[in-house]
């Protein structure tokens, strides 16, 4: 049963990594058909996942919903312990005076 169809092999590659690693067993359908895109619509071309039991196909639908529509985690901000400078969270030095961001982040930046 297919439960996820993407433009890009990668993504589909990525969901059936994380359903794999729930226990799922599924095969990727269609790698190959984007040669024939112009004979049949680009759509139809996309790769497809499939889950090989059926009666996984609810829990893998929800693994699916899950892990295309989460955000990416947002990391804390954090406040330079040598200069004093505010960072946002995606930085692992400061920005200002390049030291490191330290492992214990009890205090975020204001």
């Amino acid at each position: 049963m297919r439960v996820y169809s993407a433009p890009i092999l990668a993504q589909v590659a990525h969901v059936q990594h994380v359903l794999e690693a729930h226990g799922i067993e599924c095969r990727i359908q269609g790698e190959y058909r984007s040669g024939a895109v112009g004979e049949i619509p680009p759509s139809e071309a996309w790769p497809e996942l499939w889950v090989v039991d059926p009666a996984d196909a609810v829990e893998a639908q929800r693994l699916v919903d899950e892990a295309i529509e989460a955000p990416e985690p947002e990391a804390p901000g954090w406040t330079c312990p040598r200069c004093g400078e505010p960072n946002e969270g995606q930085f692992s030095a400061c920005w200002k005076c390049g030291t490191d961001r330290p492992d214990d982040l009890s205090e975020p930046a204001p």
